[in-house]
């Protein structure tokens, strides 16, 4: 049973065949070029404020350490004594993989991001458009693509790349493409160290849509095996397999633990993003799958106890949040929604300049 207690059957339409491409563009392509031309002006004049190169100004916050690592692999420490381990092996992998063809890692991760988040606002439209009216599949694209804390999905970061799994694993497991989603829940279990939450998700709805236990084993053992072979790897190299999970304590970590002792200052800029998210999952809970459910929960509440800064890119790497924001936006009048996505990419604009700028964490 999915969203609203409702048969998988009587709210998901049949399969996608090849897209309309005039509507595609519209939906999609617009709004994907708006956001990140918007970002690319910002980034252009944030390096020449900040006297970088144009491609380095894209490789600020974590972005330099997946540069550093595509480049060093993991064997290094800062000089704050933080090392490399809590940054999963997946994207500095492709960086590698880009350096190795000749490519600088700043250009193969700009090229690889972009793609990616073409990839995720196509799914998240045609996802959508299985679930809803072609307005709401629009309305979802476009939110996601002129969302403040998409800029993350353009940097140096493996957000994009899991936000695209995300979307093309739940849309490969409604069509019963059973290996792929596997293989795509193992790729988002490599790039982040909660990505295996996606696996989890999935073999949550296959037995929630009433799947058998050994149609979910095969959903999520792919991105187990991945996870293992991930932690035996650090465990050679350091003796501690939860390496990545100790190094952590090297960063300051603002937790709501730590706000309610009053240890650290209230982080406007990152908890606003999570408050919209689940005003906007409330608002359309009922038509939104309930395994999808699971997964915006698996993927943003956990940070509440292990670290809130990094909020805005954990929200705009969520797919079920943008489907619920077009399913939101269709209800109201088109000026309104004008006015709402309008005020969004102005928020893409100032947010993205404070980034790139160094003064707030994506």
């Amino acid at each position: 049973m999915q969203g609203g207690s409702r048969p998988l059957a009587t709210v998901v339409r049949p399969a996608l065949a090849l897209p309309d491409l005039g509507a595609w563009s519209v939906a999609v392509l617009v709004p994907w070029l708006l956001g990140r031309g918007t970002l690319l002006l910002v980034a252009t004049a944030a390096a020449r404020q900040r006297g970088k190169t144009f491609l380095a100004g894209y490789a600020v916050w974590d972005g330099a350490w997946y540069a550093q690592i595509a480049r060093d692999g993991y064997g290094f420490v800062s000089s704050r004594g933080e090392t490399p381990w809590p940054f999963f092996p997946l994207f500095p992998g492709v960086l590698n993989v880009g350096t190795r063809l000749g490519v600088p890692a700043s250009v193969a991760g700009l090229l690889v991001n972009h793609l990616a988040l073409l990839l995720a606002m196509t799914g998240v439209w045609a996802i959508t458009l299985r679930h809803g009216s072609g307005r709401e599949a629009a309305l979802a694209s476009w939110a996601l693509g002129l969302c403040p804390g998409s800029v993350a999905l353009t940097l140096l970061y493996p957000d994009a790349i899991f936000l695209a799994c995300g979307v093309w694993a739940f849309l490969a497991l409604e069509q019963r493409r059973d290996a792929t989603a596997a293989l795509l829940a193992a790729g988002a279990a490599l790039v982040r160290p909660n990505g295996a939450v996606l696996a989890a998700s999935l073999g949550t709805a296959v037995l929630l849509g009433g799947g058998t236990i050994r149609r979910a084993a095969s959903v999520v053992l792919p991105a187990a095996l991945a996870v293992a072979a991930w932690l035996a790897y650090v465990w050679s190299h350091t003796g501690d397999p939860l390496a990545f999970v100790h190094a952590k304590t090297a960063w300051h970590e603002v937790t709501l633990g730590s706000l309610l002792t009053g240890t650290d200052p209230l982080p406007k800029l990152d908890l606003a993003p999570l408050l919209i998210a689940l005003l906007v999952l409330a608002l359309g809970w009922r038509r939104l799958p309930t395994g999808w459910l699971v997964f915006a929960a698996l993927a943003l509440l956990p940070s509440l106890g292990l670290g809130i800064l990094g909020m805005p890119r954990y929200v705009s790497s969520c797919f079920p949040v943008f489907v619920a924001c077009g399913m939101a936006l269709a209800r109201v009048s088109r000026s309104a929604a004008t006015v709402v996505l309008a005020a969004s990419a102005l928020g893409l604009l100032l947010f993205g300049a404070r980034v790139l700028l160094g003064v707030s964490m994506p």
